[in-house]
């Protein structure tokens, strides 16, 4: 299934997105014992961001077993590098106008799992290939 942008274009499970981050992101608890970091240490997160649409409108998504599942199946994910864990996926069926988004570098990513089922109007497009490093260049 796959599910339009602002401007009309297709977005389906599997497409690596460039999106606008959304103003609103969710807050985790920090563990016993931690303070957060000081306003103004960290850098501002990326106006852009760069990720994989995991899930569309209707899909439900949840994570067990530190695995990813879509609509009650393992989600078969040969980008991931083997062992990756997946964690932080609340039970959720994305609603219409919305997509659920994934970095690929899961320990490291500020995603939906993050920031909630993302918006659709927030894709800008999709990316067709990568760069760098060179020796992965080619097709997505």
């Amino acid at each position: 299934m796959a599910v339009r942008n602002a401007a009309g274009d297709s977005v389906k499970r599997g497409d690596v997105v460039v999106f606008k981050a959304p103003a609103r992101t969710l807050t985790v608890p920090l563990p016993a014992g931690l303070a957060p970091v000081p306003a103004g240490l960290l850098p501002a997160p990326p106006s852009k961001r760069v990720m994989r649409v995991v899930a569309v409108a209707g899909d439900r998504v949840e994570t067990v077993d530190d695995h990813l599942w879509v609509n009650g199946t393992a989600a078969a994910e040969p980008y991931l590098k083997p062992g990756t864990p997946t964690w932080n996926v609340e039970p959720q069926v994305i609603p219409p106008g919305h997509v659920f988004v994934l970095g690929d570098n899961r320990s490291d990513a500020a995603d939906s799992r993050a920031f909630g089922p993302l918006p659709t109007a927030n894709v800008e497009g999709r990316v067709a290939g990568r760069y760098w490093p060179p020796a992965r260049i080619g097709r997505l």
